[in-house]
């Protein structure tokens, strides 16, 4: 092992002493770590003593590490998230942060002080994000004392952590365990928090003068209560999910809950595996496959469970590689990631069509991390890319080999340069003239030839221009206008005249398409399909069958 990975190792295993009152015993424990390090500390060899697991057969995945130099806040993150805008968002131990694709940015709860008649700002410790259909988004949090809100909602426009579930006169939050979990589903938010609470999803747009506490409701789930004996091995409470049919499933201790709507109550659905010491199961997640069964992932090693949700029967499968984590991601490239919070740090990669798994090492800046580093959240984003958030860091991000791009480098204030990194939209003109749709930067034009930029901006001066910087996709038509989305409008500018047109149509634009006829579509967050008439000069609704 190389000297510089030895005195990492050192410094990782002396944050965690430092964390605890100094014994003898711990002492002894340092020193046998510091000789086992010396001697013999490669990561191979410790995986080879793990019973099942072929040290051959073990992956090395190497990752970007991002850390306070790239901006990062706070190193302990709990929660990742990416919205339908593509910013990845970020839970950590001092606030929520957002991830823009080139800086972050930290909000913290600015709450009232009536003493001194001002407001202050808290950290809070995030530890599970969501986002609702008017893609806002909610927060749940740590439990740190009596007096701090655990869930809040994030207003986009705004930009406001508002809090819910909190009573104000009593300076108390009605939730009193930290969540760990949140969903979106079937127009509800549930929180996983112990027990399972429910609010209305469309409550966040309350806000305001009107403003007012949600009617929540508590479901018993005694069953999948945690008992004392088991909180501190198993950091993963129950948790909820939705199914291809709309189904919600919650499940943790002893088996699954499924929802009926039609009762507004859950039907359980009991999972036991054999074992001489007679333990419960606890269910750390499940899979859909697409025959529309479940893996299930349970806390025992060496045993994996195929569920089926209409009639409730399941089938055990054994083998010895089979040692989930708690932290889970199903991925796009047909295999399930487990991580693993407490304990021993590790990394294990389920694939889906051999069943078969393997052990992988984290390596970045040629640091292996694990066993050391333990596994907080993971999240895999538009792009392909794998974010891993750590317990006491570092951010790690792992994009897989594929073809090399060439690329157009940004700088800031640089009229030679692309200045804006988030790109969602190009298309060319007949001119040769490239158009380009900015998240922050508004309309782009780049001419490839004199290799120059001219940047269409909002101006809250000039009301003939774009609305916001903040544009999703661009289309031009045969009659050379560009088209684009804006908000909660659609975006027309014609170079000819220099004069540009609104189009509001309510719910975010997502999708700006011009189809083989010309026709310019819209497609809605939440309103649907638009198609433009020119005749009117409007976009009519376009209707759609019920599924």
């Amino acid at each position: 092992m190389k000297l510089s990975k030895v005195f990492y190792r050192f410094s990782l295993y002396f944050q965690y002493f430092g964390k605890t009152k100094t014994t003898v015993m711990n002492m002894r424990l340092l020193s046998y770590w510091i000789l086992l390090l010396l001697f013999n500390s490669s990561l191979s060899a410790q995986t080879s003593r793990i019973p099942g697991f072929d040290p051959a057969q073990t992956l090395t995945l190497r990752f970007e590490n991002i850390g306070s130099e790239q901006g990062l806040p706070h190193r302990n993150v709990q929660a990742l998230f990416q919205d339908h805008l593509g910013f990845v968002w970020l839970g950590t131990a001092i606030g929520l942060v957002k991830f823009d694709g080139h800086r972050f940015i930290t909000y913290q709860y600015e709450a009232s002080d009536t003493s001194v008649f001002k407001k202050s700002k808290l950290a809070i410790s995030v530890s599970a994000i969501a986002e609702d259909s008017d893609g806002d988004l909610w927060i749940g949090c740590k439990y740190q004392k009596s007096g701090k809100p655990l869930l809040f909602h994030f207003n986009r426009q705004t930009e406001k952590l508002i809090p819910f579930l909190f009573d104000k006169e009593l300076n108390q939050s009605i939730i009193t365990n930290s969540i760990k979990h949140l969903h979106v589903g079937q127009g509800y938010l549930w929180i996983d928090a112990e027990q399972l609470f429910r609010i209305p999803e469309t409550w966040g747009q309350t806000e305001g003068d009107n403003w007012q506490e949600p009617p929540y409701k508590v479901f018993n789930k005694s069953r999948l209560k945690q008992r004392s004996s088991a909180v501190s091995n198993y950091t993963s409470p129950p948790k909820t999910r939705e199914d291809r049919q709309g189904r919600i499933w919650s499940y943790g201790w002893r088996g699954l809950y499924e929802w009926l709507p039609a009762v507004d109550s859950f039907r359980f659905h009991p999972i036991s595996i054999p074992l001489p010491q007679k333990k419960d199961v606890f269910i750390f997640d499940i899979a859909e496959t697409e025959e529309g069964w479940f893996w299930v992932f349970p806390n025992r090693p060496g045993y994996l469970i195929k569920f089926y949700p209409d009639d409730g029967s399941y089938e055990i499968l054994k083998d010895p590689t089979y040692r989930f984590g708690p932290i889970f991601l199903s991925t796009n490239r047909g295999s399930l990631w487990f991580g693993r919070s407490s304990g021993r740090g590790s990394l294990l990669i389920f694939d889906i069509e051999s069943t078969t798994v393997r052990r992988a090492n984290v390596e970045a800046d040629g640091i292996d991390f694990l066993p050391l580093t333990r596994i907080n959240c993971m999240l895999e984003d538009s792009s392909g890319s794998i974010w891993i958030g750590t317990r006491d860091g570092p951010l790690l991000k792992y994009e897989a080999q594929g073809n090399q791009f060439h690329h157009l480098k940004f700088k800031t204030n640089n009229q030679v340069s692309l200045q804006y990194s988030y790109i969602n939209g190009l298309k060319q003109d007949r001119h040769g003239h490239y158009w380009i749709s900015s998240f922050g930067g508004g309309l782009i034009r780049w001419n490839r030839a004199e290799h120059s930029f001219t940047l269409f901006q909002a101006d809250p001066n000039n009301l003939d221009g774009p609305r916001t910087d903040f544009l999703v996709g661009v289309e031009i038509a045969t009659d050379g206008k560009i088209w684009f989305g804006e908000g909660q409008s659609a975006g027309c500018y014609d170079p000819a005249t220099n004069r540009y047109r609104h189009y509001r149509e309510g719910g975010t634009v997502m999708t700006v398409y011009n189809d083989s006829n010309n026709q310019i579509w819209l497609a809605k967050y939440t309103g649907g399909l638009r198609r433009y008439d020119p005749g009117s000069d409007t976009f009519v609704k376009i209707g759609m069958p019920d599924p």
